[in-house]
């Protein structure tokens, strides 16, 4: 079985009692978070003390961009304060065949010292990088080959993917191992749309990992009531894969 992360940005609008958000996380299911950008005014150690009380693992984080780039240091201290295995590039713009090269030149850079940290690097998609340019390539076409997989890999996420036309399938066929890790979304509840869950749930098992990050853009209904849908959800199509 699978553990279950919540990305924080996702209760975002619910962060003013950040203890009772963290409660309802661990009582709605979730084993865990993915954190955000920034950490609440606190330090990564301040955090820790305060998912470690409400008894939520920190699996990942999400990093801008820039961080990685001039503070590589502090991004790998904060992941490993807040015991974190993975980080993540969340956006990037892609507007040229350059901004994926620039990704790939940082990365190169850096990666040593983020595997030397104990972490694995991964890029987070939008459904912009899909878009092709004239000479025909998408972002993951200019980043994968400028890359290798000891570098960084893919956090795949469903529902930006299918938002640009792609069938997650078909992207996982093509990624293959280059896929380090899934961001579980949908419309609303993970299910509410028609995305092959399944198929990704059998892919993570075959890849080796051990967590998945659900997400929601939205609700209409309780968040906590939601988040606990989709975990369920997840939880089901766990036990047949």
């Amino acid at each position: 079985m699978f553990k279950l992360a919540i990305q924080l940005y996702s209760l975002r609008e619910y962060e003013a009692d950040l203890d009772g958000m963290f409660a309802k996380i661990k009582e709605a299911g979730y084993d865990g978070v993915e954190a955000y950008f920034y950490l609440y005014g606190m330090t990564a150690a301040q955090l820790r003390e305060r998912l470690d009380k409400a008894g939520l693992e920190c699996v990942s984080m999400h990093v801008d961009v820039s961080r990685f780039k001039n503070d590589i240091d502090g991004v790998i201290a904060d992941a490993n304060a807040l015991g974190a295995s993975m980080v993540a590039i969340p956006f990037m713009e892609w507007e040229a065949e350059a901004d994926a090269l620039d990704i790939a030149a940082i990365v190169r850079a850096n990666s040593a010292k983020i595997k030397a940290g104990g972490l694995m690097w991964l890029y987070h998609n939008h459904s912009h990088e899909f878009k092709k340019l004239d000479n025909g390539k998408d972002f993951f076409d200019v980043l994968l080959p400028n890359t290798d997989s000891g570098q960084i890999n893919l956090q795949l996420d469903t529902y930006w993917a299918e938002q640009a036309g792609v069938p997650v399938a078909s992207f996982i066929e093509r990624a293959g191992e280059r896929i380090g890790g899934f961001h579980l979304k949908d419309k609303m509840e993970i299910g509410s749309g028609n995305i092959d869950f399944e198929y990704v749930l059998k892919t993570a098992k075959k890849l080796g990992h051990k967590w998945l990050v659900v997400e929601q853009e939205g609700f209409d209904k309780d968040p906590y009531e939601s988040i606990r849908i989709s975990r369920e959800f997840v939880e089901n199509i766990a036990k047949g894969v």
